[in-house]
């Protein structure tokens, strides 16, 4: 990569962080086929009634899981970086 594409691509990434938390911009550009996680909980906790409020917790048990499991994994294999 040259320098000038670096350059200007780092420089919207820091732009883009600094204009819009990472929950925004990923509500931005999120297609609805293909929605994250974080996503799928925001839409399910906007919407009224008590199921959309189960599947919500449902899905941030999911997520916290995946999390931890993931962090476990990278524990087990020795990398110090966190």
């Amino acid at each position: 990569m040259t320098r000038r594409r670096v350059c200007s691509s780092s420089s919207v990434c820091a732009w883009g962080n600094s204009k819009y938390s990472a929950f925004k911009l990923d509500r931005l550009l999120v297609r609805s086929e293909y929605a994250t996680l974080p996503v799928a909980i925001y839409d399910r906790l906007g919407r009224p009634g008590a199921a959309m409020y189960g599947q919500a917790l449902a899905l941030a048990v999911v997520l916290m899981l995946l999390t931890a499991l993931v962090m476990l994994l990278l524990q087990r294999r020795g990398r110090s970086e966190f």
